[in-house]
């Protein structure tokens, strides 16, 4: 019961941080309008993404995945130091994929990173990048899952 509680109350900390005012400097982009869509039978969704404060460039990631009725299986957050907007995205895929593994996770729709998915499947790119690493660790887990695909929601 207490690991339960320390997730919960994890949680409420990531949430009440995404509601809190902005501490840094904002900068102005058009709104886009994104809404869940429910994925197919027996398929998984993550929706993940990663963060950069422009201010420090203190990064985090976080992201659940959920099945077709919504109920959420699984969530991750976490701080990652000083790093790159991409290296945050293709953290919070890798995170988001290691745990679908983890979980037994066989068909798997990811909808949020487009940049990070274009660079983990472009199979000529990790040689050449400055997170291969990341990048071909990513791929590993990614083999272990049957079906995968990307949307962008």
């Amino acid at each position: 019961m207490p690991e339960q509680f320390q997730q919960v109350k994890q949680l409420i900390r990531g949430f009440s941080l995404a509601f809190s005012p902005p501490t840094g400097s904002v900068s102005s982009r058009a709104a886009e309008l994104v809404s869940w869509k429910v994925p197919d039978v027996d398929w998984w969704k993550l929706n993940g993404d990663g963060s950069v404060l422009a201010t420090s460039g203190a990064a985090g990631i976080g992201g659940l995945i959920r099945e077709l009725s919504g109920q959420w299986i699984t969530y991750f957050s976490c701080f990652n130091g000083p790093s790159s907007i991409i290296f945050a995205e293709l953290w919070s895929l890798r995170r988001g994929i290691e745990l679908a593994v983890s979980l037994g996770c066989q068909k798997l729709v990811e909808s949020d990173s487009m940049e990070a998915i274009i660079l983990l499947l472009t199979s000529d790119i990790a040689d050449h990048h400055p997170q291969d690493a990341l990048i071909k660790d990513t791929r590993v887990f990614l083999s272990r899952i049957p079906a995968f695909f990307q949307v962008h929601a």
